[in-house]
């Protein structure tokens, strides 16, 4: 109950009062609007469950399940009073809950990892019984820790499908961790926790693809490889070479590559951390490489089954893709895989691990700290994966290793792979909270000062409580009021009270958020931005509104930049207007809209033609 009242003060208060900025958020929330209109395009039909669309075209960009989830809230408020059609209060409302599921599945998650087993309890019901305790005080400074986090926040207040990934990735976790754990104490397939971990992954699948079970397979499989490569060290089934080796041949295939993209002075660290990086990978892997190692992952991996994991994550995504295909055909999902993986993947660019580095250091806010110095308190102790004793890093070396490969591999593989984007990481948050909360524990348990540890305990305490207030507060109340005009909710609402027949135009730029608010498509003219095609959004060019202003026998309002995008032509958009022939008058308004990052103001001018080219003197109201 207190991580729930946490949560709520956190994520919760105040859902929708600040409007849309951001244009993930923006697009999210006008996708499952359409959705919700369904093919009749009005309140109360039939909702469109299996397409995404934007003005009738199909926007195949990440998979649904954030959209299902909007519509699902959307008609559970239509049973009291709504109309089903999913609202801003909606989309944030699923990212709260998200949030709020990763913090409670972190809470499950850290207590399986350094709990004892079933097995445990049988034979050694006293130490079992401190191994739990031990777990619990992880458990709650992890859940902490992660529920208070910057990053971690950002994402259960701001309408981004990446938070969705949180509960699926701890949960496929955790459930792989028990199967692998129940093999180890001699047990058959856990094919419950098999069961729950599929459900997770066809989760995270149906949320962001392929790049949505990267951080399950990584850590659990890579963890699994982990620990069963240090208890081969342990018992010398390895040699120094061999890891001399293995560290060399992992860090050539990081750095080389790397080596080819560096732009500028600092891209070298970055090089350099990618080879550090895989040389601890090669190293720790190395003892794999022989009949032992092999035989042990073989067994490991048949009772875990990672194959059959990959082939739910695939099937989940290919069901939905061949329904897609019977409504819209292959061609339109081809085009949108193509362009995701333009617009994201970025192969070995060093700019990326310095980008992704910088994030994880206060994603978690305390727990990123904490986590930091773990790492170096890990590397010290040097977890053994058969030796679980409280004495073992406060009782659980199994679980640091599936820590390691959720932190590291999950960090390596997004700056490999990825442009350096934080929110991209957000599943990798819990486990950087879960780190930083088994350190933190650790050392209230190590201390022989009863004052020191309260001291400790309550410090640690008083920054979470002041993060949630703060953190509540901004997001909840002070944000709308310093950011009001970074969206344009008041500024449509002013547009459409002049003239509700007939929506404004927009040059030079779009936003979703411009639809979601208009409730009706707001068109761009000749957008002269460096901003990507979206489906359901064409430009027209300066000829199509001139014919647009012919046809309507009048002028239309329209939205400007005050300034030229800095990435174009240097006309300010006025004079460009009136340089094509139109007439431009500046039309004064209450309300403030600004865009390109705070950067930009908006300007809302009317748009006509002379006389001399045939327009009545009509205008809008």
């Amino acid at each position: 109950m207190c991580l729930l009242a946490l949560c709520a003060v956190v994520s919760c208060v105040g859902l929708a009062s600040h409007g849309l900025t951001n244009w993930q958020e923006a697009m999210r929330a006008l996708v499952a609007r359409t959705m919700g209109l369904g093919v009749d395009g009005a309140p109360g039909g039939p909702a469109e469950w299996i397409v995404p669309t934007i003005n009738g075209e199909p926007y195949l960009a990440k998979p649904p399940m954030i959209y299902w989830c909007q519509l699902g809230l959307a008609r559970i408020r239509a049973a009291v009073g709504g109309d089903g059609v999913p609202t801003l209060f909606d989309l944030r409302l699923t990212v709260a809950l998200a949030g709020t599921l990763g913090v409670l599945a972190t809470y499950a998650v850290a207590r399986r990892l350094f709990g004892a087993t079933p097995h445990e309890r049988a034979l050694v019901p006293a130490t079992a019984s401190t191994r739990d305790a031990f777990a619990s005080h992880v458990a709650w400074w992890s859940s902490l820790f992660l529920a208070t986090g910057f990053l971690y926040v950002r994402s259960s207040r701001t309408g981004e499908l990446d938070i969705l990934l949180a509960p699926a990735t701890a949960v496929a976790i955790g459930a792989i961790f028990a199967a692998w754990r129940r093999h180890e104490d001699g047990g058959r397939t856990h094919w419950a926790a098999l069961a729950v971990a599929g459900l997770a992954v066809a989760a995270a699948a149906l949320t962001k693809g392929p790049p949505g079970v990267v951080t399950i397979f990584l850590a659990a499989y890579g963890g699994i490889a982990l620990a069963i490569a240090s208890a081969l060290r342990d018992d010398r089934a390895g040699s120094p070479r061999g890891a001399l080796v293995g560290g060399v041949l992992c860090a050539f295939a990081l750095v080389v590559p790397a080596l080819l993209n560096i732009e500028k002075p600092s891209d070298v660290l970055g090089v350099v951390i990618l080879g550090g990086f895989g040389w601890m990978m090669g190293a720790a892997l190395a003892p794999l490489a022989t009949a032992a190692g092999v035989s042990r992952l073989f067994r490991a991996y048949a009772r875990t089954h990672p194959i059959g994991m990959a082939l739910i994550a695939f099937g989940a995504v290919y069901a939905w893709s061949l329904s897609v295909s019977t409504r819209v055909g292959s061609d339109a999902l081809a085009r949108a895989a193509s362009t995701e993986s333009d617009a994201n993947v970025v192969l070995f660019s060093p700019e990326s691990i310095l980008e992704n580095l910088g994030a994880a250091s206060y994603a978690v806010g305390l727990g990123s700290f904490l986590a930091a110095l773990g790492l170096w308190w890990v590397a010290k102790k040097r977890p053994q994966a058969t030796r679980d004793g409280p004495a073992n890093l406060g009782g659980g070396g199994a679980g640091v290793f599936f820590l390691l490969a959720w932190i590291g591999l999950g960090l390596l593989a997004f700056s490999v792979l990825g442009k350096g984007v934080a929110r991209y990481m957000t599943p990798l948050w819990p486990g950087i909270a879960i780190l930083g909360g088994l350190f933190f524990s650790t050392a209230l348990g190590s201390t022989a000062d009863r004052a020191f540890g309260t001291r400790l305990r309550v410090a640690g305490l008083s920054i979470v409580t002041l993060l949630a207030i703060g953190q509540g507060a901004w997001y909840g109340v002070a944000r709308e009021r310093v950011y009001a005009h970074r969206h344009p909710r008041a500024l449509i609402e002013e547009l459409l009270a002049r003239s509700p027949a007939r929506p404004p135009l927009v040059l030079d730029f779009w936003t979703p958020a411009l639809d979601s608010y208009a409730g009706v498509h707001i068109q761009p003219v000749e957008d002269v931005g460096p901003w990507e095609r979206v489906a359901g959004v064409r430009p027209w060019s300066l000829s199509e509104l001139r014919a647009e202003l012919v046809g309507s026998e009048g002028s239309r309002l329209m939205l400007i930049r005050a300034t030229p995008h800095p990435r174009t032509i240097q006309v300010p958009p006025m004079d460009r207007l009136r340089g094509a022939g139109f007439t431009v008058e500046p039309v004064p308004m209450d309300s403030r809209f600004v865009i390109d990052n705070n950067r930009t103001s908006v300007m809302v001018v009317r748009v006509g033609l002379p006389l001399t080219h045939g327009r009545k003197d009509v205008q809008d109201p």
